[in-house]
């Protein structure tokens, strides 16, 4: 069933929804020519990240030009939204490249991403909010109606007016799934980056730690809901090892949350230490000593002292001792 976007049905010859080139323009390009682009991009791709190899034939073979998403059953059409969402997330961290334009280019055109993995598509390129490509990619995506989540983007569809990140986590105070989903996200990305090596995903790290900031500062009132929202995220930041970026984004999410909420339970600091102090690299010892620290005072009236269980894990990392002097 073919969607209408903005009014226009797809089906027209006349409007082809593209990303790289006028709407009109598009109509005159075949997907033959659409795939030869689409494939340069994703050698350029390759050469930096030779994961996307491995989409080759699954997104990007000759075959897929006389495949078509409405003959698919079920279960081929979920297994294809399982490798564009896939997809998706790995090319995340080069979303400002020309190369993966040319890529994005045949996944709107041949697998029509943009109204069918609206929620993976905008997931992944959240971060570079403020930028054209966004603006761009925003312009074409179909949002149905004002209940979508994604509804306060209309703007940006209307006058490609930028958004900015404090108006994104004002819509997280009505819709908390935003947060769940950029989370959900990063931490793929993070855990693929760990251990198969992908590229480490700096930027959506450093966007989801200032959009949770900006999220706990809108707050009229901290209240215990948000503290077992955040707090179960704080926790599982801090777990990850060999990523010191994503302890560090813990660290300034357990104490703003601590500083709007002083009145987290012992038990609940006591586990924070011990799960930090075992995942914590040795040059970050310095950053958990200040935050272990800056937590106890925020919450002097239900933490009085730090938790002894928690203290004799913080105790026996390296250097813990000339840190704390210093």
């Amino acid at each position: 069933a073919d969607h209408a976007i903005g009014g226009i049905s797809t089906t027209q010859h006349r409007y082809i929804a593209s990303f790289l080139f006028d709407e009109r323009e598009a109509a005159d390009i075949d997907n033959s020519s659409i795939l030869a682009i689409a494939k340069d991009g994703l050698e350029e791709l390759k050469a930096v990240e030779p994961a996307f190899s491995k989409f080759e034939i699954v997104l990007f073979g000759e075959n897929t030009l006389e495949m078509h998403r409405s003959t698919m059953t079920k279960q081929q059409s979920s297994s294809l939204d399982s490798t564009i969402k896939t997809f998706l997330r790995l090319i995340s961290p080069f979303f400002m490249m020309k190369a993966s334009h040319k890529c994005l280019e045949w996944l709107i055109r041949k697998y029509r991403i943009n109204e069918l993995n609206v929620d993976d598509l905008i997931l992944s390129i959240l971060p570079y909010h403020e930028t054209v490509q966004f603006i761009r990619m925003i312009q074409i995506v179909f949002i149905p109606d004002q209940n979508s989540k994604w509804s306060f983007l209309h703007e940006v569809k209307k006058e490609a007016r930028v958004v900015s990140r404090s108006f994104i986590a004002k819509r997280a105070l009505a819709d908390r799934s935003l947060i769940d989903g950029t989370f959900d996200c990063l931490e793929w990305m993070v855990i693929k980056h760990r251990d198969s090596e992908y590229k480490k995903p700096t930027t959506y790290i450093s966007f989801f730690s200032m959009f949770l900031l900006d999220y706990i500062n809108s707050l009229p009132k901290v209240e215990l809901s948000h503290v077992l929202h955040l707090f179960p995220i704080a926790l599982r930041l801090v777990k990850i090892k060999r990523v010191p970026e994503c302890a560090l984004s813990s660290f300034m999410i357990i104490l703003a949350l601590a500083q709007r909420y002083p009145v987290l339970s012992a038990e609940s600091i006591a586990d924070y230490i011990d799960f930090a102090s075992r995942a914590c690299p040795e040059n970050l010892v310095p950053q958990l000593v200040i935050t272990v620290a800056r937590l106890v005072d925020f919450c002097y009236l239900s933490v009085p002292m730090i938790p002894s269980r928690a203290f004799n894990v913080l105790s026996r990392l390296p250097s813990f001792a000339t840190v704390s002097h210093d």
